[in-house]
């Protein structure tokens, strides 16, 4: 349903245009959310925005945008070495938990799900994100399910006419049990 990107700060901060056209396709409507790596990613984008040289104005645009941009940029969690490249970071987490696509300058496409900026649209299979999806009624499957979309959710309504807390009557509680709660 929602889908995780590693996008390189260095990247998206390089100009104003780039910065603008990636950052208004993020968004939990969107199917997409970008993962917060480093932990200061929006700090990074900025720096790399003023050593690119944006123009005062267009700063100040990235940083009312970024600043309004909560629930498109999430922390998933992940590891980061301060030491290491963000690419390197990028593919080590990649490895671990997989993004939907990291993307970064071409000469750092080091992985299949790697892609450019220019490549962003919907006719990319990697940048393609699906908005509903089909899941099996088990704890797992849901939780599954609902683990990015937690992510960036203060509140959550459970609107399910099968749901039903009474001893006897199921173990509703399990999906909650099974990572929903256990990964925020």
């Amino acid at each position: 349903m929602i889908s995780e990107y590693a996008v390189e700060p260095a990247t998206i901060g390089a100009d104003w245009r780039t910065f603008k056209d990636l950052i208004d396709r993020f968004g939990a409507d969107k199917g997409r959310l970008i993962s917060r790596l480093p932990n200061k990613w929006e700090k990074k984008v900025i720096q790399a925005a003023k050593e690119a040289g944006v123009p005062d104005v267009r700063m100040s645009s990235i940083i009312e945008r970024l600043s309004h941009s909560k629930h498109k940029v999430v922390d998933f969690n992940r590891a980061y070495d301060h030491e290491a490249e963000w690419i390197s970071n990028a593919l080590r987490e990649h490895g671990t938990r997989p993004f939907k696509a990291i993307i970064c300058d071409a000469g750092k496409a080091a992985c299949a799900e790697a892609m450019e900026p220019d490549d962003c649209s919907d006719a990319h299979a990697l940048f393609r994100a699906a908005t509903s999806r089909d899941v099996t009624r088990t704890a797992d499957q849901i939780a599954d399910a609902l683990h990015a979309m937690t992510a960036v959710s203060k509140e959550v309504d459970i609107v399910d006419p099968y749901f039903d807390l009474r001893p006897g009557k199921g173990n509703y509680l399990d999906t909650l049990g099974s990572g929903l709660i256990a990964n925020r």
